[in-house]
């Protein structure tokens, strides 16, 4: 089956890219070209046969640079799709027509982060029709209202907050609030790039949120996962309460408050240091991580120029046990994935071999599109961002 599979992958790669394909094909003998209808059908039906069109790319000796520019339109189209779609979703506003202009990608947190991808993109592609759809949505009078609807999520109790929306956003301020805070200040700090967008208002969203975060980090304990009935000792998170993913956004976004600079630099130097060593020797996650939390330790000390020995952090040659068929269950292992090559990422600014090997992984993923592509809710309102979140810092974060 596998060699028919093989045939099929390479059969629709003829027909979408080549007239000379498509001619052989017209002449193939119906007893080889039966088979192959056949697995075309059966590609269909099954997610792990879907997996195996990849052979497609590597039966045509496609670089992994070349897969990594072909996928950029459809990734492109994903995060667009992402934030108009509004069903399904888990978003913990759903219920408050209106209260969000991040209604989309499934779920709040998500839709923040897609629309910073997508503006990211526009500026870094010089993709001008994209800059204006993601700017036509994101006014200042939408950001108004966000800036409130943050405000009121910060200040509010938990029985306030469910008041007014899901039980579950009830729980906002203390689990998801730190992630969607991250976000948030990379995509304010990403419109302050845009033409005309870095007025007053804007300005007093970045540095609210920026405080929310340097304030949150600051009062958190570390390590931040506790020992208890899910890990046997302290140790740090990979989910939405991951205290690494917001001093990276911090350090992304660059700081504009008035002592964020010298705040962030103690979270690095001072909190941050004493467990070095804990960071380096963690490799067990939970099943709710997302983050790879070895890898954006590794990937906050690369961007602090004031530590001059960083951690050493080999990424492994491929990537782990990736699932056959992904379920929402399951999902998260893409996350990790995706963010373990950040730092590859980025030492790849200076260092040909390691941006060789960010390339390869990264195209690796890329032609299996159900990992990223295909199912909305499961990876397509999501895996997009982390996808270009590689990219990105592997041009030098431009």
């Amino acid at each position: 089956m596998s060699q028919v599979v093989h045939e099929a992958s390479t059969l629709v790669y003829a027909v979408a890219c080549d007239a000379a394909g498509r001619l052989a094909i017209q002449r193939m003998r119906r007893s080889r070209l039966a088979p192959i209808v056949v697995a075309l059908f059966a590609i269909t039906l099954s997610p792990a046969l879907r997996a195996q069109v990849l052979v497609a790319d590597a039966a045509f000796e496609r670089s992994p640079d070349e897969v990594i520019a072909a996928a950029l339109p459809r990734l492109r189209a994903l995060l667009l799709d992402g934030i108009a779609q509004k069903e399904p979703s888990a978003n913990i506003w759903s219920r408050e027509p209106g209260a969000t202009v991040f209604d989309g990608s499934y779920d709040w947190h998500s839709c923040i982060a897609a629309h910073w991808a997508a503006l990211c993109m526009a500026r870094v592609t010089g993709d001008v029709e994209l800059r204006d759809v993601v700017l036509a949505r994101l006014t200042p009078e939408a950001m108004a209202k966000e800036r409130a609807l943050f405000a009121r999520v910060d200040a509010a109790t938990p029985a306030e907050a469910s008041a007014t929306a899901r039980p579950r956003a009830g729980n906002a301020r203390s689990f998801f609030m730190p992630y969607a805070d991250a976000w948030l200040l990379m995509l304010v700090a990403e419109l302050a790039h845009a033409k005309g967008r870095d007025d007053d208002a804007l300005r007093a969203l970045r540095v609210e949120t920026e405080l929310r975060l340097l304030g949150w980090a600051e009062a958190q304990e570390l390590p931040d996962l506790a020992a208890g009935k899910r890990r046997a000792t302290a140790a740090f998170r990979g989910d939405y309460r991951a205290w690494l993913f917001p001093i990276l956004a911090l350090q992304l976004a660059g700081t504009v408050s008035e002592d964020g600079a010298a705040r962030l630099t103690a979270l690095l130097r001072v909190r941050l240091a004493p467990h070095r060593d804990l960071l380096a020797a963690q490799t067990a996650h939970q099943n709710a991580d997302f983050l790879d939390v070895r890898a954006l330790h590794a990937l906050v000390e690369r961007l602090d120029p004031g530590i001059e020995a960083k951690v050493a952090f080999a990424v492994s040659a491929e990537f782990g046990p990736l699932p056959e068929s992904v379920r929402i269950s399951d999902c998260h292992v893409l996350g990790r994935e995706l963010s373990a090559i950040w730092p590859l990422a980025a030492d790849g600014v200076a260092d040909d071999q390691a941006l060789a090997a960010f390339s390869t992984r990264t195209a690796e993923l890329l032609r299996r599109t159900d990992l990223w592509a295909d199912d909305f809710k499961v990876v397509s309102h999501w895996v997009p961002q982390f996808v270009w979140m590689g990219i990105w810092l592997s041009r030098g974060r431009p």
